[in-house]
């Protein structure tokens, strides 16, 4: 039998194991995002490098597109199919679609919300499995909180975020 010093000793060792366990789920998810969303600016600058090859003149895309009608609307470059939507486009792969918006300035295309990085994920489950139910949406809120991913200074009230470290790059 143990003495309740003994039990306290083995809750405290039990409490610290449960706490230490969860620090690391939280730093494996946190990583886990960070990297699906390296991964999706990634992919969309690789996306959008196919408009590049329609149209590589001086306007944005969507002012291209809407305004010029010199893309269009929707086609296909190489295997890639493209479709312009409202503030942006998708592009669906043999395996995978990903959902593009244009930044405020319609140049910039490394934006992203909850929702596209969602949309992103579904391709992407079993490469980041700590990220399942409702961490990622937990994560992705944890990021805005700790100042990893903010909303563009010159667009506050927009949709979109960016990684921290690639708004300090642009300024």
């Amino acid at each position: 039998m143990q003495t309740p010093a003994q039990r306290v000793k083995l809750n405290n060792k039990l409490m610290n194991s449960t706490a230490n366990k969860q620090i690391d789920t939280m730093q494996n998810s946190e990583d886990n995002l960070l990297e699906l969303i390296a991964e999706y600016v990634s992919c969309v600058k690789y996306s959008c490098s196919f408009l590049r090859e329609i149209y590589n003149g001086d306007e944005t895309f969507l002012y291209a597109y809407k305004i010029l009608k010199l893309i269009p609307k929707e086609g296909r470059i190489d295997e890639v199919y493209y479709n312009f939507h409202g503030k942006g486009c998708s592009f669906d792969y043999s395996d995978f679609t990903i959902e593009v918006d244009f930044g405020f300035d319609g140049r910039r295309c490394d934006g992203f919300d909850l929702y596209r990085i969602e949309l992103f994920y579904r391709f992407r489950i079993e490469k980041y499995t700590s990220l399942l139910g409702n961490k990622l949406e937990d994560t992705f809120n944890a990021f805005m909180k700790k100042g990893f991913i903010a909303k563009h200074p010159q667009d506050p009230n927009g949709t979109l975020f960016y990684l921290s470290s690639s708004l300090k790059e642009s300024m």
